[in-house]
């Protein structure tokens, strides 16, 4: 449709509407003589009666309709705590709200955050839950040239609130104005602009409101594309609710896609509208829609055909090179029609790569005229020589031939994987399709679990060279879900299909993550040959130090027994990753695993120090809810328990607890660990009761996910055991340390030395309950296992003081002097592996003095009352080695003082 014939409609609806409505048809019949005309006149006609005699959604915005939620600024914030920010200056206003420059208050690093505070119009609880189920599909947009989403929240006057990574930057088209931007510069830095919006639709996100304001260009030439998302967390969860109005306050109207200003869904092609109507602005520097300065805005919301022709618009020097191609790519993004634009912005951005190349672009039609002159443009010397070229084709004929063979072949593959792809996208575009209760019935109410078994039904059907990576891809997502059994078998369909294509990079990845498998399955002596295999293959296939091999050195590393083993394949892997351009999470994955090696070797000072320097990795790049973000918060959470400071473990595990609830729901696995390690610390203080009730929410969400010989599930009960066996509930106790040990034995995580651990903490639970235990049976069970003490996870030092403690009260079953070499031996294991300020240290030091006052020498009485006062206050000291220092400390007692 021309553009004057569009603007005759435009005349023609604008007269009508001037008359009564039963008037309106008979006049079109009169003043238009085309029925196509007609036709357009009325559907916008119909249109405008269906909003009930009330002005279109765009009339509203554009004729700037006084609106309640239009307020002005709120003054005086500076300095306000928003969640963990503190503003600092007001950086902008707009219809959603307010803009901050804030800084972190609650950390040891700095960071800069741009806070948006949302106008109250918005339901503040709502936009949190919304923001709650949203944020980790906008964390997965970590993308160079897209800012992060980080945080979000309430404000103590329930004002929503959003928190984006600080941008320093102006917008794009001030940018290309103020340096003066060639043409091609224009189109390489919008290429740019493109590219992240292909990433975010690849993962399932519509920016919905695409504009120069939202698209920052800093000084070093970086564009970074704002509010990615944003859009989303605001617009309403139903139709029909009385929120619908805020979607009109959620877009720009001068860049909004015509279906947009018409109410209809956004989508992906409504993206492409507004990445167009940015071409259009940069090839012209006049924008495509004005509407503070051309009021006919206002009507154009209606209609089918081409857009305006950048090359007839604007008095830029290059304006004579936007006709022809530039015109036609514009023209194919602005299409009023969404189903005639492009399909995709990869095909946007491919267009733009052959206008850039001299390469015919699609937009345009087809023509041998057209190819040649592009072909001239390429290659403009041997176009000038003619009659030259001529007999060089001649000469070079035979070679042409055989290249043009070599191309075809190229080009079938490349048409091949493009097949694929595009039928891959098709599918889950199907499949996320079913979730539409406008499509399916009751749609909207799948589950995950639904969505996935649709995907692998699905799967099942397809060849396997493209079956093979997805179902790779179901396995991580399993595997995040902590559903083993799906995660196995989804694994097996995808080493079959890798096998039967052919693919050998895709094995090498489905055989890791067998190995991973396996160890969370079976545990780590299953697990072990699995890895050392996929450490060897990906080796031979990639080279010794290829960044593929990060991965898997580390999960060797956590799966050896040798310490020493551990940390030189974690050096490897720590390499790697430092060598690497940028710093991604891998580098933090590695650092978090070196953490954990150096406090299970009570190295707690270097754990820390890794720990929280991966910690400040991935807090500086995602929200603070990020899946491995809170695994690292964890694992600091326990260093801070090793060294002492139960109240910091305490508040940062039950953080971790309910971010993970609202990540993953309350009855996920990982959520059940986290109570688990909240009852943990919990005991170290000697709230039993809390901490078993604690441990007990946790087995029982861990117990739904894994069965009862599952060796994590048993781990879980052998904790609550302990608790149980501390706060007077021995009897019970020692029923669930039977039956964790006959479990054990069947299970092949079921270790000698594990066993041995299992066994002594069920003799110290007899000893709690007033039962007699055999010192010599003590001292054998822990002879069987202190060979393997170097390993991960050992308790020789924690079972080395109840030895003492023993010998303390029944010196008969002993040698003499056996108490006090047992606590000089059990001292210097503490002293390599537990922090000083640990009050394990304390009650090394307090079996110590008390063997050697047994027997018979004297001691300092003030440092046995330090000691003693140490370990009373921790949950898990041995009782009867407390009581002993009690009696020896009652005055009276006839205690030797120490010696001058």
């Amino acid at each position: 449709m021309a553009n004057d014939t569009w603007e005759r409609i435009e005349d023609l609806f604008f007269a009508a509407l001037e008359r009564p409505e039963e008037e309106r048809a008979r006049f079109l019949q009169s003043a238009c003589a085309d029925p196509d005309q007609r036709m357009e006149v009325a559907e916008l006609l119909a249109a405008h009666a269906s909003a009930t005699g009330a002005p279109l959604a765009i009339e509203r915005i554009l004729l700037r309709e006084p609106e309640p939620s239009q307020l002005p600024p709120r003054a005086g914030r500076e300095g306000m705590r928003v969640g963990v920010w503190q503003l600092e200056r007001l950086l902008g206003s707009g219809g959603m709200g307010e803009v901050w420059s804030a800084i972190r208050t609650e950390s040891d690093f700095e960071q800069r955050v741009a806070v948006k505070l949302i106008r109250p119009v918005w339901s503040a609880e709502p936009l949190a839950a919304r923001f709650r189920r949203e944020r980790q599909t906008l964390a997965r947009l970590r993308h160079p040239n897209i800012a992060l989403l980080i945080d979000g929240g309430i404000t103590a006057d329930q004002a929503p609130f959003l928190a984006m990574e600080y941008v320093e930057g102006v917008p794009i088209t001030d940018y290309c104005r103020a340096r003066a931007l060639s043409l091609p510069e224009r189109i390489r830095l919008f290429r740019i602009v493109c590219e992240a919006v292909r990433f975010a639709h690849a993962n399932l996100v519509i920016h919905r409101d695409l504009k120069p304001q939202n698209i920052l260009v800093t000084a070093a030439g970086r564009p970074v594309l704002l509010d990615f998302g944003i859009a989303k967390l605001l617009l309403p969860d139903e139709e029909g609710s009385e929120e619908t109005r805020f979607e009109e306050r959620l877009l720009t109207p001068d860049y909004a896609a015509p279906e947009q200003l018409r109410g209809e869904p956004a989508s992906t092609r409504s993206d492409v509208w507004a990445l167009g109507a940015l071409l259009f602005e940069l090839l012209t520097e006049v924008r495509l829609r004005d509407s503070d300065r051309d009021p006919t805005t206002a009507r154009k919301i209606r209609g089918s055909g081409p857009a305006p022709r950048p090359s007839r618009h604007g008095a830029v020097p290059w304006a004579r090179r936007l006709a022809g191609d530039l015109d036609a790519v514009a023209g194919r993004a602005l299409h009023l029609d969404p189903e005639r634009r492009y399909r995709s912005v990869e095909q946007l951005i491919d267009d733009l790569d052959r206008y850039l190349g001299a390469r015919p672009v699609l937009a345009r039609p087809d023509s041998l005229g057209y190819r040649a002159r592009k072909w001239a443009e390429r290659n403009r010397a041997a176009a000038l020589l003619g009659p030259l070229v001529v007999v060089l084709l001649g000469v070079l004929g035979i070679s042409s031939v055989l290249q043009a063979r070599d191309v075809a072949r190229q080009r079938d593959a490349a048409i091949a994987a493009r097949a694929d792809t595009e039928r891959s996208m098709a599918m889950l575009i199907d499949l996320f399709g079913a979730a539409d209760p406008r499509v399916t019935p009751g749609g909207d109410t799948l589950r995950v679990v639904d969505l996935l078994a649709r995907v692998e039904r699905a799967l099942e059907v397809e060849p396997p060279h493209l079956s093979a990576r997805l179902w790779g891809t179901l396995t991580d997502i399993h595997e995040a879900r902590y559903d083993q059994d799906a995660q196995q078998r989804t694994l097996v369909r995808g080493l079959a299909a890798a096998g039967e294509a052919g693919l050998e990079e895709e094995l090498l990845a489905l055989r890791y993550r067998e190995a991973k498998l396996a160890r969370a399955r079976d545990g780590r002596q299953a697990a072990l040959p699995l890895f050392r295999r996929s450490l060897a293959e990906h080796e031979a296939h990639y080279g010794t130090g290829a960044v593929e091999l990060a991965p898997v050195l580390q999960d060797l590393a956590s799966t050896v027994e040798s310490d020493q083993e551990a940390m030189d394949l974690l050096a490897r892997a720590l390499a790697i990753r430092r060598a690497a351009p940028t710093e991604d999470d891998g580098l933090a994955a590695v650092l978090n695993e070196i953490g954990i090696r150096h406090h299970a070797a009570g190295r707690l000072t270097d754990a820390r120090g890794a720990l929280a320097e991966a910690r400040g990795l991935l807090a500086r790049k995602h929200p603070v809810e990020y899946p491995p973000l809170l695994s690292v918060s964890a694992n600091l959470a326990a260093c801070a328990q090793a060294m002492g400071a139960f109240e910091e473990a305490e508040r940062v595990q039950r953080e971790v607890l309910e971010a993970r609830r609202r990540v993953y729901g309350p009855d996920s696995y990982v959520v059940g660990t986290s109570h688990l390690a909240v009852g943990v610390v919990l005991a170290h203080q000697g709230r039993f009761d809390a901490a078993t009730s604690a441990m007990r929410q946790g087995v029982e969400i861990v117990g739904r996910h894994r069965d009862s010989e599952h060796h994590e599930y048993l781990f879980a009960l052998r904790n609550l055991a302990g608790a149980l066996a501390r706060g007077d509930h021995p009897v019970e106790a020692l029923g669930l340390y039977r039956t964790v040990i006959e479990r054990y034995g069947r299970t092949p995580a079921g270790t000698a030395r594990q066993l041995a651990d299992l066994r002594l903490a069920e003799l110290e639970t007899r000893a709690l309950a007033g039962q007699a235990v055999s010192a010599v049976r003590v001292k054998a069970l822990i002879d069987s296992f202190r060979a393997g003490e170097d390993a991960p996870g050992s308790r020789v030092a924690e079972r080395l003081h109840f030895l003492g403690a023993l010998a303390l009260l029944e010196p008969e079953q002993l040698p003499p002097g056996a108490a006090e070499r047992v606590f000089e031996e059990a001292s210097a294991i503490v002293a390599e592996r537990v922090h000083p300020d640990h009050p394990l240290a304390a009650q090394a030091a307090l079996g110590l003095l008390l063997a050697r006052r047994r027997a018979g020498r004297e001691i300092d009485r003030g440092e046995l009352d330090r000691h003693y006062r140490k370990c009373e206050v921790w949950g898990l000291a041995n009782r009867r080695l407390l009581a002993v220092a009690r009696e020896e400390l009652r005055p009276g007692s006839g205690s030797a003082e120490a010696r001058p």
